[in-house]
């Protein structure tokens, strides 16, 4: 679920669109650190909601549980239908949709507001968001350890947005070209990707909830 999370075409497109700007050594970065912030307001919301309904009874989870992950599994092979249905024409080279164009004179504070938003508010996200923190909730570990989970949760989640940024600082003006590249190929493949990854999951989901209540 969390590396459903990290791959993440339009996030990734989005960093690449940063980092090809002139404040990109600040709007990256700062990216990066709204992406963890989003994650963590959503999934600490989750999983305290969750504790107060105690998922988990003598170390098994609740019937609940299940209906819930199986709700979310339904609700990500619609995500995926959706992606397929809506998918756009090939740009012609060289163009770029207009929110990207946006990005080139942003400053860092509203880089961090547009990774909050990408991690956190897109209909993808908050169903694995809320699918990995019922994962961890059902459990019925503590709630230190819970937390603890969900930070390596939310950890393999950022890798997506993260090595862009890595890539960046790595290899400085000779980045371009490798980032260039990763960019026309999120373009052309994003929706395709975002389907069939939503299609796994959403059927993964189903199966374990399924399973939960059998």
């Amino acid at each position: 679920m969390a590396i459903g999370i990290a791959i993440t075409p339009l996030a990734i497109a989005a960093v690449l669109f940063l980092l090809a700007t002139p404040r990109a050594r600040a709007n990256g970065p700062a990216f990066l650190v709204g992406w963890l912030v989003g994650l963590g307001v959503v999934g600490g919301a989750v999983l305290i909601v969750l504790g107060s309904t105690h998922a988990s009874h003598g170390g098994a989870p609740r019937p609940w549980v299940g209906w819930m992950k199986i709700a979310l599994g339904v609700s990500l092979i619609v995500v995926a239908a959706a992606e397929l249905v809506r998918r756009p024409t090939a740009a012609p080279s060289g163009t770029r949709p207009r929110w990207a164009e946006r990005l080139e004179t942003v400053r860092p504070p509203v880089a961090l507001g547009f990774g909050a938003a990408f991690a956190g508010a897109r209909p993808k996200n908050i169903i694995l968001i809320v699918a990995g923190a019922t994962a961890i909730a059902q459990t019925g570990i503590s709630a230190r350890m819970q937390g603890i989970a969900y930070a390596v949760f939310a950890a393999i989640a950022t890798i997506g947005v993260a090595v862009p940024i890595v890539i960046y600082f790595a290899k400085g003006d000779d980045a371009s070209e490798t980032l260039h590249r990763l960019e026309q190929w999120m373009r052309v493949h994003s929706a395709p990707v975002i389907s069939v990854l939503c299609l796994l999951v959403g059927v993964d989901l189903i199966g374990l909830g399924v399973s939960a209540l059998t």
